[in-house]
């Protein structure tokens, strides 16, 4: 409980966070920086990854320039730092269920573990909701490409925005892909669903409802969501 206590607090400090990152030469390439043009960042199993690979594969068959953008540190500092530099942000969010339940099964943490990170994480973004765009999950899976439109009318940015099928497929072939690579045969531990997943993810939320901290993820999760 301790450990995981004082990991959100150093996920929270650009500073102290960005360092320590450095040194143990993790996450450059995903690390935000001045010259950072677009921050993506949300509780994992958040469609985070599906989000990034859809803006760049849009940008490759558009032929536009690529755009450098800090996503997948999970942490609040990335946040703070984006905001103090001006950098464009959209954060993803998630209901708790499915959100929590996800990221338990891939990383093998504990179910309190999840719900304190989860609460941590968007009692921040709470705060700080109308300085930066809020996607919902359903969103960016269903239409990616209007997010990228509330990106450039909040921001004053001319990102191309793309959607087709072709763009979607190649998005889940490269998560797919990834996913096979680190996991193997472990299809539970997959970003896309699968029955075996399905199994393991039912009893987890059935220990998520059950936990005494799992209301205050879901009134924080109706606080993000209203507009």
């Amino acid at each position: 409980m301790i450990l995981n206590k004082l990991k959100l607090l150093l996920k929270s400090s650009p500073l102290i966070y960005f360092t320590f990152s450095k040194v143990l030469g993790r996450y450059k390439n995903l690390m935000c920086q001045k010259d950072t043009e677009l921050v993506i960042e949300g509780f994992p199993r958040s469609a985070n990854t599906f989000f990034v690979d859809a803006i760049k594969i849009s940008l490759e068959l558009m032929h536009a320039k690529p755009i450098k953008i800090a996503h997948h540190m999970h942490s609040i500092a990335q946040i703070k730092f984006g905001l103090k530099h001006n950098i464009p942000i959209v954060v993803l969010v998630r209901n708790p269920l499915d959100a929590i339940s996800s990221y338990v099964i891939r990383n093998d943490i504990s179910v309190k573990s999840g719900i304190e990170e989860y609460i941590y994480f968007y009692r921040y973004i709470h705060k700080v909701k109308d300085r930066i765009i809020l996607a919902k999950f359903e969103e960016v899976i269903k239409n990616y490409a209007q997010i990228i439109e509330m990106i450039n009318r909040k921001y004053d940015q001319n990102y191309p925005v793309l959607k087709n099928d072709e763009i979607e497929k190649q998005v889940f072939n490269k998560i797919e892909d990834r996913d096979y690579k680190k996991f193997g045969q472990h299809q539970e531990k997959y970003a896309i669903p699968s029955n075996k997943k399905n199994k393991i993810k039912e009893n987890i939320i059935l220990s998520l409802k059950e936990h005494s901290k799992y209301p205050k993820s879901e009134e924080l999760f109706q606080l993000l969501i209203q507009p």
